[in-house]
């Protein structure tokens, strides 16, 4: 490795934190009025499941992400 970058640099990084902020809750209520909104009839349960399907989705995403990042690193990463 030859030289250094900033954190916000890094595609390691990046896909570490987009993988721990897709494990965030609460907005199951959200998604359900905004699909009934658009004529869609759906309970909180069902919300849930497809924000939890959403959530698994964009986690492994991420992950792939960062150990794409850490594997194809040519710079260290610095503060």
């Amino acid at each position: 490795m030859t030289g250094s970058k900033k954190f916000y640099q890094s595609k390691g990084v990046m896909g570490g934190l987009v993988a721990v902020a897709g494990a965030g809750n609460g907005i199951a209520p959200i998604l359900a009025i905004a699909l009934g909104s658009m004529g869609y009839q759906v309970t909180g349960a069902d919300a849930a499941e497809i924000l939890q399907g959403v959530e698994q989705i964009i986690t492994a995403g991420a992950g792939l992400i960062a150990v794409w990042g850490r594997v194809s690193a040519s710079a260290r990463v610095e503060r």
